[in-house]
């Protein structure tokens, strides 16, 4: 083990990685030498080894969600959110996964006062035609993609 000329009285900025800048931020919670940094203790300890399903999550709750998001949209409205882009791996499809975020996203749209959620799909993608259509009613309309030049 290579010898250290750290002492506990030594100055945060001389342990390797924190430098001037990150010894500011360790400055404004009160921490400028390596011991007040060993005797610091956080407020509160998250366990991330426990991951939560998608099904299992609640508002307000502090957890832990394992996804991979592929692609991903939302846009909020004067008094609805719009979902432009929802995907789910081949692999996890029919699980219920795409079902468990609309229901999770009713109730963020109902805490931020939004009374609808507009959702859009491909003709072709006839899976999320047919959830689409278990959660709401479709309307007859026509979307277009402009370019802009």
């Amino acid at each position: 083990m290579p010898n250290s000329n750290l002492k506990l009285s030594s100055e945060v900025k001389y342990l390797k990685g924190v430098g001037p800048v990150r010894a500011e931020l360790f400055a404004s919670r009160g921490i400028s030498t390596v011991k007040d940094l060993l005797y610091h203790t956080p407020f509160r300890y998250e366990d991330r080894t426990r991951i939560t399903r998608v099904r299992d999550l609640v508002p307000g709750q502090s957890t832990t969600v394992l996804v991979r998001v592929l692609t991903c949209g939302l846009m909020r409205t004067r008094k609805g959110v719009y979902i432009y882009d929802l995907g789910v791996l081949e692999d996890h499809r029919r699980k219920g996964i795409a079902t468990e975020l609309v229901q999770m996203l009713k109730q963020v749209a109902k805490e931020i006062g939004a009374y609808i959620i507009f959702v859009q799909a491909d003709k072709p993608d006839v899976a999320a035609i047919r959830l689409y259509e278990s959660l709401g009613k479709a309307e007859d309309v026509l979307n277009f993609d402009i370019v802009v030049d």
